[in-house]
């Protein structure tokens, strides 16, 4: 596949993942390999499903926005911000209310039309500094 096709099949992927429909995840190899997978989520394109659906649990309005998109070869690297309302429990987090923006990086590798390697770089600490402060970010650990 070309690098605009391997960009068109990002965005088809993202764009299905905002609109909660799981079958987006068909774009992954059954044995993709996540290298920042949800904890306790299993490996392959069933693990990562997994991790979205906790994040969905805890953030049901969340939302993934494409600032740039990067192709060459078989890579595409993606550089986002995603944004929540925190409505549910994450991590043992209870629900706060409140609004979370977290960027982030992304990069896939893709073979005959599938994503078959994800690594995902997020503000993890910002995001759980503002809905549990310090004492929050203890208790994930």
């Amino acid at each position: 596949m070309s690098s605009e096709e391997n960009k068109r099949l990002i965005r088809h992927f993202f764009e299905g993942v905002n609109a909660r429909d799981m079958t987006a995840f068909e774009l992954f190899a059954p044995d993709a390999i996540h290298h920042n997978p949800f904890p306790g989520t299993p490996p392959g394109r069933e693990g990562n499903k997994q991790g979205m659906l906790l994040l969905f649990a805890a953030f049901p309005d969340w939302q993934t926005t494409i600032e740039d998109l990067i192709a060459e070869g078989d890579k595409v690297v993606v550089r986002m911000m995603q944004r929540g309302t925190h409505q549910g429990t994450f991590f043992g987090l209870a629900a706060t209310g409140k609004q979370v923006s977290v960027a982030g990086i992304a990069i896939f590798r893709l073979r005959n039309g599938k994503i078959v390697e994800e690594w995902l770089i997020t503000d993890q600490l910002n995001a759980i500094q503002h809905i549990g402060g310090r004492e929050g970010w203890r208790q994930t650990l």
